[in-house]
C-alpha cells in the first residue's frame, strides 16, 4: 500500500490576532495624534481671520462715511443736531446749502435742501447724533450688534434742539 501525504494549511486569521501593539506602533501613533492636535490652532485662527475680513467691508463703509462727513463739516457755517420722533438728524450749513444726514429705514441718507436719496450707510439698527462742549458725537449700532463712535472737534457756530 502506498502511503498518503496529507499537507495541512494553517490559515491566520487577522481579526483574532491576539499579538497586540508594539511599543513602536504605539510611538507612532502618539505621533499621529500629537501632529494632528498641533494643527487645530491654525485652523481655528485661519477661521478668525477670515471672520475678520467678512466684517472688514463694514468697517470700510464707516470709514469713508467718517471721511466725507469730516470734509463737508470743515467748510460749514453752522452744524444743528435737530431730534425729531425719537431719532436724531444732523444738519449743516455749507455755501448756503442745507446738507442733512437723517435716518430711513436701516440707512443713513444724505440730502441737499431737502432734496435728493444718496445712501452713505446701510445696515443700521440705530444712530445717535449730539453735540458735546466742542465736540459732535456719533454711535451707531448696526444690525449685527457692532458698535461704534466717532467724535469731531466742531469749529464752526452749533446748535442742538
Amino acid at each position: 500500500m502506498g502511503e498518503r501525504v496529507f499537507s495541512m494549511k494553517t490559515i491566520k486569521n487577522v481579526w483574532n490576532d491576539q499579538t497586540g501593539f508594539t511599543l513602536l506602533e504605539a510611538v507612532f501613533s502618539m505621533m499621529i495624534l500629537a501632529l494632528m492636535m498641533s494643527i487645530i490652532p491654525f485652523i481655528f485662527q485661519t477661521l478668525k481671520t477670515v471672520d475678520g475680513l467678512i466684517e472688514v467691508d463694514q468697517d470700510y463703509e464707516w470709514n469713508l462715511f467718517l471721511i466725507g462727513i469730516r470734509k463737508e463739516m470743515e467748510g460749514a457755517k453752522k452744524v444743528h443736531v435737530v431730534n425729531v420722533q425719537s431719532k436724531t438728524s444732523l444738519m449743516m450749513e455749507k455755501n448756503n446749502q442745507v446738507i442733512s444726514y437723517e435716518p430711513y429705514g436701516f440707512t443713513l441718507r444724505r440730502r441737499v435742501n431737502r432734496l435728493g436719496h444718496e445712501i452713505v450707510l446701510q445696515n443700521i439698527q440705530a444712530i445717535n447724533f449730539s453735540i458735546d462742549e466742542e465736540f459732535m458725537v456719533i454711535e451707531i449700532e448696526f444690525t449685527n450688534g457692532v458698535k461704534d463712535e466717532a467724535r469731531f472737534l466742531l469749529l464752526v457756530n452749533r446748535e442742538e434742539s
